[in-house]
């Protein structure tokens, strides 16, 4: 029975194996299929995607508040993205929390949320003697909020984690 069972099996390998080389070698007669076709056009490369336009704004706005100085020095504006870039400095001895990633931006009288993920990192705690600068971006739910733009307006809260004093921003920034 043993016997049996091991020459079925023996015959059913040599068979797999035998179709598998069937399979992967072309029969001889095999030609590839022409394809025609009428009226045919040259095939031309698809157009180059041009880079998205970036429209830049200089901006001045600071403020020193206890020896903490914000600075706004720059707006930018690429498709649905609007990018602020401050600069903090903490001359005083006490240590801070900026929210400046959290803040809110409003243009064409839309309010939009900035967006934490896309910001470079400028917010957070700021120890004394420091100084961070990088963007905060606010993306758009369409182009057509950040078109023919005049001003712009960014809020945003600082906390003084040693003395726990608020502090709130609202600035407009006219872009010209």
């Amino acid at each position: 029975m043993k016997k049996d069972f091991g020459i079925l099996l023996g015959t059913f390998a040599l068979v797999i194996i035998g179709v598998l080389i069937m399979v992967s070698q072309p029969f001889e007669n095999d030609e590839p299929e022409k394809v025609t076709t009428a009226n045919t056009e040259p095939v031309s490369e698809p157009p180059a995607k041009q880079q998205p336009e970036v429209k830049e704004y200089n901006a001045t706005w600071s403020d020193d508040y206890k020896g903490y100085i914000s600075e706004i020095n720059k707006v930018e504006i690429e498709n649905k993205t609007l990018r602020v870039y401050f600069k903090f400095t903490n001359n005083s001895p006490h240590q801070y929390s900026n929210m400046v990633e959290w803040g809110k931006a409003v243009v064409n009288k839309k309010q939009i949320d900035a967006n934490f993920i896309g910001s470079e990192d400028v917010g957070g705690e700021h120890l004394n003697d420091t100084e961070r600068e990088g963007f905060v971006e606010y993306y758009a739910d369409s182009l057509e909020d950040l078109e023919e733009l005049t001003e712009v307006r960014i809020t945003w809260h600082m906390l003084n984690d040693d003395q726990f004093e608020k502090k709130e921003y609202d600035v407009t920034l006219p872009l010209k």
